[in-house]
């Protein structure tokens, strides 16, 4: 713009910062400010963009960028095994851009699956929109069960051709390789695309089971268990969602796989906690058409199980059993914020409302509360609304907003993990000097109040 306009470059900078924040303000986001540079071919600030996307705490984890030109490239998403191999000549000389890959977590339903079939594979966003000259190779993870698919032909490849238009074609053995756990294949549309099948038979799917990460006077603790297409609905996304509830939710143990036959019986879930036996049932219709809601199962603990308990989970179709499992409920009490606690050797237990005060006394630059926000969860976005303007000014934050989004994420951990969780923040935010003297100064407090409660007994 500095070489077309008589502005100098600083002035432009400003403008352009000031015209960003508005439109964010309008609903811009990262995804749309991506396209845009990728549509300009910004290729130095697309590889910024994507980058901070990928590393960003608060953002799905799914996307992977690369330099793609005549000379072709490989982009790859290795957390799901996915990898696209572009050969040379696939694009015309003279093209160079930077092309991004997504893992579409939400809105799948556009893909257009017809009656009888199941998507088995991620759908999957390509940047890369125009038809190649030489196919791409793509190598994808599936969910059925490899022993019991003979034949290839019952897998669709679905590719995104046009704007609203997609093409369809069977996969037969002669053009794509199936493994236990893969599937590789040619194509030359890379915009959008997924693999369904017409064969249910060893269908896999997941259970995952959530508890609550203390106990309160005001709720009964109860699991919630989501059983989950693995393409259809991610557990990161039901995990973000549980740990933003009134009562927050985490995760136990690693989600449990298994499969099914087909679509005509549907799931039954038994719950033993040793004293009670409880079953429900799950629709097969609705796991494999994406929709997710948790079963839930009530929690009751004795006095003597002091929030510890022994559960099993069975899920059967019909009367075979598809997968069981024991889980170890360990639940704690929320913690009094208001008092400062610490073990024999004077560590913190949690992160008490003095220890909140205490950060807000030593943290106040603008740059240092971004800093630990972002290592913290939080997004951009979401830290603008803590800035109470009545209380801010231009080399400080707001004192009560800071407060407010401390106490937010202290709600989202659990009490026994707080303390190391936000001494790590602070190191990595490289606040690591602030986090010794707050540390230090809530134990100062502790051993001093103790003294004080000793000498007035003696009074």
């Amino acid at each position: 713009m500095s070489e077309c306009v008589t502005f100098p470059p600083h002035m432009i900078g400003r403008c352009t910062l000031k015209m960003l924040k508005e439109w964010v303000q309008q609903g811009g986001t990262r995804e749309r400010l991506l396209d845009v540079a990728q549509a300009f071919h910004f290729n130095d600030a697309a590889v910024k963009i994507a980058e901070a996307m990928k590393y960003l705490p608060s953002y799905m984890p799914f996307i992977s960028h690369g330099i793609i030109d005549h000379r072709g490239g490989e982009l790859t998403l290795g957390e799901l095994g996915i990898v696209v191999s572009i050969p040379g000549g696939a694009i015309p000389k003279g093209m160079r851009s930077v092309v991004t890959l997504r893992v579409l977590t939400h809105d799948t339903t556009g893909l257009p699956v017809r009656e009888g079939e199941v998507v088995i594979t991620p759908v999957i966003e390509c940047s890369l929109t125009q038809e190649l000259i030489k196919p791409a190779t793509v190598e994808l993870p599936h969910c059925i069960n490899h022993h019991e698919h003979k034949d290839d032909s019952s897998v669709i490849l679905y590719t995104k051709t046009g704007p609203v238009t997609f093409g369809r074609r069977n996969l037969t053995p002669h053009i794509s390789q199936i493994s236990k756990d893969k599937i590789k294949f040619p194509t030359r549309h890379l915009q959008a695309w997924a693999l369904s099948s017409t064969d249910l038979q060893g269908l896999q799917l997941r259970c995952v089971v959530f508890k609550p990460l203390f106990m309160t006077p005001a709720e009964k603790p109860t699991l919630r268990v989501y059983i989950l297409h693995p393409y259809r609905y991610y557990v990161e996304g039901i995990t973000r969602k549980e740990k933003s509830s009134y009562v927050p939710y985490c995760q136990v143990l690693k989600e449990l796989m298994f499969s099914i036959e087909s679509k005509a019986s549907d799931l039954k879930i038994l719950f033993d906690d040793g004293t009670k036996r409880n079953e429900q049932t799950m629709a097969i219709k609705s796991i494999l058409s994406g929709k997710c809601s948790p079963l839930k199962f009530e929690l009751q603990f004795s006095p003597e199980e002091k929030g510890k308990k022994n559960v099993q989970i069975d899920i059967l179709q019909g009367s075979a059993t598809r997968a069981e499992r024991q889980y170890i409920i360990t639940i704690e009490d929320e913690p009094d914020y208001a008092v400062d606690h610490t073990d024999s050797q004077e560590r913190l237990q949690y992160v008490s409302n003095n220890l909140l005060e205490l950060m807000a006394d030593v943290i106040h630059k603008p740059k240092d509360l971004k800093s630990l926000g972002y290592q913290l969860g939080f997004s951009s976005s979401s830290m603008e609304k803590y800035n109470d303007q009545a209380d801010v000014s231009f080399d400080s934050v707001s004192r009560s907003g800071f407060g407010e989004m401390l106490r937010d994420w202290r709600r989202q951990v659990r009490p026994s993990e707080q303390v190391d969780e936000l001494h790590l923040a602070l190191q990595n935010a490289g606040l690591g000097h602030a986090a010794d003297v707050i540390i230090h100064e809530v134990s100062s407090r502790r051993r001093f109040a103790q003294v004080r409660q000793v000498w007035e007994s003696k009074k």
